[in-house]
This record gives structure tokens, sequence and C-alpha cells, in this order.
């Protein structure tokens, strides 16, 4: 086991003054906590980058540099890189540079010599704009629910690179290439998330509410949050959900099969019932681009294809699916703009 610190060089009030602390401020305390570790024998540093105000640190080699000056054994690293406003090999090289001999002076003046050890990845997946529109860097939260894992594979069938956020790596399926770009952090884990969107073009979400009567709190409506505030603060423009027709689309007309499962919702499971509306005011007053692709009673077994879709009222809509064709349904949402800000129903 190795122990270390990950510093995303937020920041934050001080407890002693009740004041904001400075940038430069933080960025000296984060060296000096870098030193201190060195000192006690941790194993590593990490420092992540970040473009938003609340950070101090945007630029992490240059810091780590300075901490390089002060420190002996522990490894310099990068908690967060963002590849999107970066070359690759120069990011490599920047964190390498750490790497050659550093000479320091111990007490009697003699000087001595010591190699760093640099854990830089070289398997993190670079975002890059594609000469095919169609192809998109896509974040998808739930990946390793029953939906979003066929969502990850539709999507990386299609060849769009993907991000998967997980909560538990060892729900992780071993048929996921070694480089897909797993990011691993709570519903309301708001760095996790940030790290997650960065670089995206699209966010798909699987989520849904718990159907666990013993469940409390609405933890997805502050996911939810977290996911769409990070989307505006990356100018991520493209969110595709799923839902259930509790949720109501502008288009749709008056149906008693409608008025059914919204009933049944809100008497027999109403903390969920709550949670999938609360999740959908959020996403469908955010201003993005979004579509939520609604569904009844989603089924395993080998795709069908989806043979009726539309809105409630207007279109014949059924009551079974299979989760492999929503996930297609879904996945094909990113290239199909039929239904840009709206919600459509599917049945098989």
């Amino acid at each position: 086991m190795e122990l270390g610190i990950l510093s995303l060089s937020d920041l934050q009030t001080s407890l002693d003054t009740g004041q904001p602390v400075s940038a430069a401020q933080r960025i000296a305390e984060t060296i000096d906590y870098a030193v201190l570790g060195d000192q006690l024998g941790l194993d590593l540093f990490a420092l992540g980058e970040y473009h938003a105000l609340d950070y101090a640190v945007s630029s992490p080699a240059v810091v780590l540099a300075a901490i390089a000056a002060r420190t002996e054994q522990i490894r310099l690293t990068s908690a967060v890189t963002v590849l999107s406003t970066l070359d690759p090999v120069r990011v490599y090289q920047d964190f390498a540079q750490l790497g050659p001999p550093l000479r320091h002076r111990d007490r009697t003046g003699r000087a001595r010599e010591h190699r760093r050890t640099v854990a830089a990845d070289t398997t993190i997946r670079p975002y890059r704009h594609h000469e095919d529109p169609d192809i998109m860097n896509v974040t998808v939260f739930g990946a390793t629910g029953a939906i979003g894992q066929l969502m990850v594979t539709q999507l990386l069938t299609a060849g769009h690179p993907v991000t998967a956020y997980v909560r538990d790596v060892g729900k992780i399926p071993a048929s996921w290439p070694n480089d897909l770009r797993v990011v691993v952090g709570e519903i309301t884990d708001a760095a996790a998330i940030d790290t997650a969107v960065t670089g995206a073009d699209a966010v798909i979400s699987a989520l849904g509410p718990s159907m666990d009567r013993k469940a409390t709190g609405l933890p997805l409506v502050e996911g939810t949050r977290l996911i769409i505030d990070a989307m505006r603060r990356h100018g991520v423009p493209r969110f595709i959900g799923n839902g259930t027709p509790s949720i109501r689309d502008k288009r749709d007309q008056p149906t008693s099969q409608q008025r059914l499962i919204g009933f049944l919702g809100r008497t027999m499971l109403p903390r969920a019932y709550r949670e999938l509306i609360g999740m959908s005011d959020i996403i469908m007053t955010s201003g993005l681009d979004w579509t939520i692709v609604r569904f009844t009673a989603p089924k395993d077994g080998p795709a069908q294809s989806v043979k009726r879709y539309g809105f409630y009222g207007t279109d014949k809509i059924g009551f079974n699916v299979t989760r492999a064709d929503i996930a297609a349904f879904t996945a094909a949402q990113l290239t199909d703009d039929r239904y840009h800000n709206a919600a459509p129903a599917i049945s098989n």
C-alpha cells in the first residue's frame, strides 16, 4: 500500500480569518504541505489542473517543479490533466522533466544527487476534435447499471470515445477495454463529476431512482444539478437521459396510460417519483440541448428494435421495451436531431 496526497487546489475560506484564501497563499500552502509530506515519508503527491476562478493551480507542472526543488523522495504527478487544452506529448515531456537528477545540499554543504521518479500516466485518452462530426467524446453517468453497461457498449461500437462515471469499481465489466477512461465517485461528488465532464462533447445519463422503499433523500436530484453545473462550466452543450411517462412533454395529449403510470408512481413509490421529477425539472429548465428518453417497463433480453416511439396521445406507445433497445435508442440521440429539447416515449 502507498499513501499520498491528492490536491485540487480549490480555494476555500480561512478557518482563522473567515476570509477567502488567495491563490498565492493557497499555492504557498500547497508547496509547504507537499514538503511536509516528503519529510513524513509519504509516497506520492498529485496536483490537479483546473481553469476556474475557485481553483489556484492552472499549471500543475510549474508548481510541482517548485515542490521538486524542496523535496527528495516523494513522487510527483498530475491528479487532473485537461488534455483538450494541451498537446499530450508536451504534457508527457513537462512531467517527465521532473525526472532528471536534481541537486540538493545537505547540512554539511556537500552536493548530493538523487533521481526522482514521476508517475506519468501515458494511457490517458487525449480529448480531441474529430474529423467526423458524428464522433463525440461522451461521458456516461450510471455506466455500470443494467442500461448503462449496454449504453457504453453501444457508444464504443459506434466509435465514440467514452468516459464512464462509476461508483463501485467492482461492477466494472471485464469486457470494457483497458483504455476506457473511468472516473470513480459518488453522484454527489462535485470534484469527480467535474473531472468526468471535462473535455466531453455530450453527457448521457443512465441514472434512475432506487426502487428500494427504505431509500431516503433525493441524491440523484443533487447529482443531476452538479452534472448540469459542470456542463455549463465546461461548455458541454448536449445532455441525453432516461425517464418514465411520469415526466410530461408539452407535445403529449392526456391519456389513461400516462395518468395510470403517474398515479402508480406517486402512490407506490413517492420518494422515487419525487426524485425522478426533480431530476427532470433541472434538465428541462437547464438551457442546454437535452433529450429524455421515456419508457415504462424495461426488460432483459436481446434487442428487438424500437417499433413505437413519439408522444402520448399522438403516437401509439406500448409498455414493454428491452434494455438493449433503450440503450441503442438513447445512444442514437447523439446524432438524431428529431428530439432536441423533447422527451420521446418508446416501446417494442
